[in-house]
């Protein structure tokens, strides 16, 4: 896939934690965000914790998430 910034082909692989990864978004009010753990981002996989499909490219530091 190529980088939608700057063309070169992007590395397909996965963002990976150990702990849950959480979206808040800016749109909500601060006091929101400040005591919101936000949604929940990618699955559980057992003993490895969390998995996120992705896109990256190591030019731009772009990060897609699919």
């Amino acid at each position: 896939m190529p980088c939608p910034s700057c063309g070169i082909a992007m590395d397909q692989g996965d963002v990976v934690s150990s702990t849950r990864v959480n979206w808040r978004s800016y749109t909500i009010s601060t006091m929101k965000r400040i005591f919101s753990q936000g949604h929940r981002i990618g699955k559980t996989k057992w003993g490895l914790g969390y998995r996120i499909p992705a896109f990256h490219c190591e030019q731009c530091r772009l990060f897609m998430i699919r």
